[in-house]
């Protein structure tokens, strides 16, 4: 077997087993069952971190968000529908649109800032595919991605599971913020036609 589709079947098997594992402890957490919420935190809580620390700019109020996000992961595990999301997409939206609703509430508080002033729509680029407001990383849409170029297809990855901001994209591919902008639009336009395509 060529050594690239080995290793492309290796990683593709380790996500099934990881989607599979957090798929368990979410359901355990809907069960009430509290060690599976703790597992659930050690095991997914630098990622989230990462990504509400990219959106807030602030280590303190992203340590607060994480708590406040596990809290509502908590709440909300009954709801969670695997065949729908993946467990990794699921967590992250919820952490994402805490931390934007903090953001609300912050500039609420000062007149002087606005809210866009603090976190652009264009530096976390959130798109509605249906039920959820996050690009449902996964199955069919998954392979939707997989046909955009490697360039465009790494940055909205990054973008949508990782949290990057366009600063931060801009300078992990060494080009200037309105390329990004501009890659990103394409790719969610060309992903959205996909994705149409596939739902006729």
């Amino acid at each position: 077997m060529n050594t690239s589709i080995a290793e492309t079947d290796r990683e593709n098997s380790a996500q099934s087993a990881e989607n599979l594992h957090l798929t368990v402890l979410i359901g355990s957490c809907a069960n009430r069952d509290e060690s599976a919420l703790v597992s659930l935190y050690n095991a997914c809580s630098p990622h989230i971190f990462g990504v509400l620390k990219r959106l807030l700019k602030d280590d303190a109020l992203a340590e607060d968000a994480l708590r406040e996000s596990f809290y509502n992961i908590w709440q909300k595990s009954p709801e969670y529908r695997p065949d729908k999301i993946s467990p990794q997409a699921w967590l992250t939206s919820i952490a994402r649109q805490y931390a934007i609703d903090r953001l609300r509430q912050l500039t609420a508080k000062d007149d002087s800032e606005s809210y866009f002033d603090l976190v652009d729509l264009d530096d976390t680029p959130m798109i509605d595919f249906g039920d959820t407001a996050e690009i449902e990383i996964q199955g069919a849409t998954m392979r939707c991605v997989d046909k955009l170029p490697f360039t465009i297809r790494e940055c909205i990855l990054k973008a949508y599971r990782e949290g990057y901001s366009c600063e931060e994209l801009s300078e992990y591919f060494q080009r200037p913020e309105s390329t990004i902008k501009e890659w990103l639009q394409t790719g969610l336009l060309s992903l959205k036609e996909s994705i149409r395509d596939i739902d006729r």
